[in-house]
């Protein structure tokens, strides 16, 4: 009996042991500065553990980066993003520029909101050149690609997914961080390269994000929104892009695409309609008969599952 429980206690230890994140024994990077001060970034399951200590070697700060992102950035390396959400987060983003000689690992390193400079960081390994980067349009390209990871977090016309919200949320709030810094003009050329798929939020969803902010942060997303001319953007485009969330399997998204332009006066235009076909024609081909059926089977009208079905099946001519 007692051979048995301890058996299956054995077992459960065994099962708890696999479920934890796997924790890196030694640093994979040792950052230092010019005060004596370090930064040690752990590999912690899919994110980091960031430890921070003072000139005399004491622990002052500790951070978990619970979120870990790939992005495409071809003919580079995918850009790797580890984040916490939070004022009092830290971002750490690295990038291997193999078309330089020699090579070189591009690091990033932002603690609440705030560029780190004046850092050198080493890898814990194969021998590395590390460039830090510190000035703010350095996390232009980063921050582009997150913010248009965000806007695809489409759950219906009216709103985003909780996590496209809060990656939203980080961006507008840092972003008006800077801004205490900068001049308006400055700014503008600031967020403008940052924020262009903003346009293709709905109303409901830029409201969503909105009533989140602080104050501050609300005056940077309405700059934000003016610079990247929210109101005045073409309906049309936004529902061409939310057609193409089809390639993420987002058969709502489609659906709104689709209910959304043939609702639309433009639909009555021949020419706007060959278009939009025109336009979704690649998204398109990677729908399937069983997705297709997903997508017709809920939430449209018969004039809208026609059109559907038309560009659909005309996907490959």
């Amino acid at each position: 009996m007692i051979k048995t429980k301890l058996i299956r206690v054995l077992a459960i230890l065994v099962l708890l042991a696999k479920a934890l994140p796997a924790v890196s024994e030694e640093p994979v990077y040792d950052c230092k500065n010019r005060a004596g001060e370090k930064i040690e970034i752990y590999l912690e399951g899919q994110g980091a553990k960031v430890v921070k200590s003072n000139h005399e070697g004491n622990k002052s700060r500790e951070w978990i980066l619970p979120h870990a992102l790939a992005f495409e950035d071809k003919p580079r390396e995918p850009l790797r993003y580890l984040f916490s959400f939070g004022k009092n987060g830290f971002e750490f983003r690295e990038q291997t520029f193999r078309e330089v000689n020699p090579q070189e690992l591009r690091m990033m390193l932002i603690q609440e909101g705030e560029v780190l400079a004046g850092w050198q960081c080493f890898y814990r390994g194969a021998q590395l050149t590390i460039k830090m980067m510190e000035g703010l349009t350095d996390a232009s390209r980063a921050d582009f690609l997150f913010a248009t990871r965000a806007i695809k977090g489409f759950v219906t016309e009216e709103k985003l997914s909780d996590q496209s919200v809060e990656m939203l949320l980080l961006l507008v709030e840092r972003y008006s961080l800077w801004g205490k810094k900068l001049d308006l003009t400055q700014l503008k050329k600031l967020v403008i390269p940052v924020f262009q798929p903003v346009v293709y939020l709905s109303s409901s969803m830029v409201k969503q994000v909105s009533e989140r902010l602080t104050e501050a942060g609300r005056a940077t997303w309405n700059l934000i929104l003016s610079e990247e001319n929210f109101s005045g953007f073409a309906p049309i485009q936004r529902w061409i892009f939310w057609v193409a969330l089809a390639v993420r399997n987002n058969n709502e998204a489609v659906r709104a695409g689709i209910r959304g332009f043939v609702k639309s006066p433009l639909f009555q235009d021949k020419n706007m309609q060959k278009f939009f076909q025109t336009e979704t024609r690649t998204s398109l081909k990677g729908v399937s008969v069983e997705q297709f059926n997903q997508i017709v089977g809920d939430g449209l009208s018969e004039g809208e599952k026609a059109f559907f079905q038309k560009i659909w099946k005309e996907r490959n001519l």
